[in-house]
Formats: structure tokens, C-alpha cells, sequence
């Protein structure tokens, strides 16, 4: 019985143990998906975040300050069924200074080269929240063709 027991434990702990460490490759390839990449631009580097395959690639755009993660949990779940674009705007977290002005047209035509850096091509699905909206609105006026939608969140 005594030795019954100690197979009972040994099996159980391998078990564990193979979960463990299933669970770890799990989250070290959602980590390798999750990671930010670096594009450069004419004119300087913004960091974004690229998930996901297909087409129209849906780009999520938030106020100035807000990092690419801002968008994390929604972008995950958009990839699976459409790529998703999101990143951080000049001069924030990991993108570097871009030129002046930084008004809604520079700040539309620097995504719209982040897009073509990070190799996402038209159509795209523009998601504007918050100040993004008006980003999304001057992006579409500029780019039409380029567009297939858009989408407003608490402009």
C-alpha cells in the first residue's frame, strides 16, 4: 500500500510538473507574440505592436500618451480573427521624438508609415478612441482609399 502511495505521488508530481512546464512554452510564445517591434520612419522611431494575419488590418489608435498596450487585452482577441495594429506615438514610451508640428495630419501620416514599415497594407479598419478619433477622421480624409472603415470609441 505504502508503495502505492509513492507511485500515486510520483505520477502526480510528473503531472505537475509537465503542466508547469507546458504552461511556461505557453507563455513564453504569447510573451515572443506579445512583443513590441521597432519600425523606422524617414524621420524618426515609433514602437508598435503587430498581431495576428489576414486582412483588413484593424488599427487601434488612443490619445497621444497612451502606449501601444493600452490595447492589449482587445488586440489579442481581435488577432484571432483579423491582424491588428497598435503603437505608441512620438515621444512616448517607446517611440522617439518626431517632427513638429504634432498635430492630427502629421500624427495621421507618421501611422500611415508605421503601417507600411511594419508591413500591414491597405484596407485597414481604423479604431479611434478617445483623441485617436480625430487622428482616425484626419487619417481617413487624407488616405480614403486606404480605408474600409471606421470605427469612433468616446471621441
Amino acid at each position: 500500500m505504502k508503495g502505492d502511495r509513492a507511485m500515486i505521488f510520483r505520477s502526480a508530481l510528473v503531472s505537475v510538473a509537465l503542466g508547469v512546464g507546458g504552461l511556461g512554452v505557453m507563455l513564453a510564445r504569447q510573451a515572443e507574440r506579445d512583443m513590441p517591434i521597432t519600425l523606422q520612419l524617414p524621420t524618426h522611431r515609433v514602437r508598435a505592436v503587430v498581431r495576428g494575419t489576414g486582412s483588413p488590418t484593424v488599427v487601434l489608435e488612443a490619445f497621444g500618451s497612451a502606449p501601444a498596450e493600452l490595447w492589449n487585452r482587445i488586440s489579442r482577441d481581435v488577432a484571432e480573427f483579423a491582424p491588428v495594429f497598435s503603437y505608441d506615438h512620438a515621444g512616448h514610451w517607446g517611440s522617439e521624438p518626431g517632427p513638429k508640428p504634432r498635430d492630427a495630419r502629421q500624427i495621421a501620416m507618421e501611422l500611415h508609415a508605421a503601417l507600411a514599415a511594419a508591413g500591414r497594407r491597405p484596407p485597414y479598419l481604423l479604431v479611434g478612441y478617445s483623441f485617436g478619433g480625430p487622428y482616425t477622421r484626419v487619417f481617413a480624409d487624407l488616405y480614403p482609399s486606404d480605408v474600409a472603415g471606421l470605427v469612433l470609441v468616446d471621441p
